[in-house]
This record gives structure tokens, sequence and C-alpha cells, in this order.
């Protein structure tokens, strides 16, 4: 058993040094670790809602509201996370409730936004449901929705979306867009790898 995950263990090492190489060798490859990770579908039909995904609060929400602003959708959608330490001593706000104001900021109307706060999804799994469930019961007639999230989120979530469809909605996937150079930051780094060990335990539990 130990010389098998040795084995495996060199293998990996072998296999990151290789990449490694070939994104030295050859620039364009770089940006394939992000690449992979987008969903982005054409504009298409005008949708009956956005749907808004929770996390990266100053990412989505503006995205959202450039999406209502072009036509794309009347209503953005959204429900509220579960609350961390913070969030319950009062010195930070929730996602939902800080995406709440930052749409209206943003100059989004409060009839164009549909927001449970009473919801506290804990994944990416239980928003979805959530936000299902409160499209069929506010827009009944609704078919086609937008899910909006950040570019390196975007694949994962329409794979979700589309795991707990029940009810048959048309989904596009239209997120933030990615920046020029994913890996100039440490947040998009950061966010790119994580994503990755994210799609690895989805896959094995969902």
């Amino acid at each position: 058993m130990r010389r098998l995950w040795e084995r495996f263990c060199a293998f990996l090492l072998g296999l990151l040094a290789g990449l490694a190489l070939l994104m030295l060798a050859y620039p364009p490859s770089r940006q394939w670790p992000a690449d992979l990770l987008i969903r982005h579908d054409p504009d298409g039909n005008t949708a009956d809602a956005v749907i808004m995904l929770m996390g990266n609060v100053t990412d989505r929400a503006p995205h959202c509201a450039r999406l209502l602003k072009k036509g794309i959708a009347p209503k953005i959608i959204f429900v509220e996370a579960e609350q961390d330490e913070l969030n319950k001593l009062g010195y930070r706000l929730p996602d939902g409730e800080a995406s709440f104001r930052y749409l209206q900021k943003l100059g989004v109307k409060e009839e164009a936004i549909i927001f449970d706060a009473r919801q506290a999804v804990t994944s990416s799994f239980e928003e979805m449901r959530a936000v299902f469930t409160i499209v069929k019961e506010r827009l009944p007639a609704a078919k086609r929705l937008v899910l909006c999230t950040s570019w390196y989120h975007s694949s994962r979530a329409h794979w979700i979306a589309e795991k707990v469809n029940t009810f048959g909605f048309e989904l596009r996937s239209l997120p933030s867009p990615r920046p020029k150079v994913w890996y100039a930051k440490e947040f998009d780094f950061l966010m790119v790898f994580n994503e990755y060990l994210k799609w690895v335990f989805y896959l094995t539990r969902y």
C-alpha cells in the first residue's frame, strides 16, 4: 500500500512539473485552468429572472445589476446564506442583506428584487433548491432563468442547477467577466484552485 501511495505521489508531482513547464514554454496555456471553470452561454432570449448566487458580493451584485439594465430579465432573485459568528454579533452583514443593499445603491429598484431573508442556506445545492422553489411560488409562469455568479464558480453552479432543476426551467449561465490575467491577484488565484477542490468534493458527494 505504501509503495502504491509513493507511486501516486510521484505521478502527481511529475504531472504538476509537466504542467508548470508547459505554462512556461507556452504562455497561452496559463489561461487554461481558469477557462476550464467558466460556463458562459449566449445572451439569447429575454429571461424571466436572474438568479444571484451568494458569495463574493462585490463581484456578483454589480454584474446582476448590469444584466437587469441590459434588459436580460426584469427581476433578481436570491436567498440569504448561513450566518457566521461575525454576522450574528452584528459586525458584518450577511451576504444576502449586503447584496440587497448593494443592488439598491446601484440603482436597482426594490420591486425588481425578490430576496428571501428567512433562508439560511449552507451550500450551493441548498441555495438552488430554495431559489427554484421561490421562483415557482412568486413567478409561477417563469420558464427561463439566468444564473449569475462569479466566473470561477459558473460551471459548477450550472451543473448544480441542472441537478436540482425539477421544474423544467431553461437555464443559462451569464457569469461575471474573467479578469484578463486570473493569476495576477492572490484572491483570483486562490479562488481558481479552491474551485477545483470544490468540484472534487461535489462530484464525490453528489
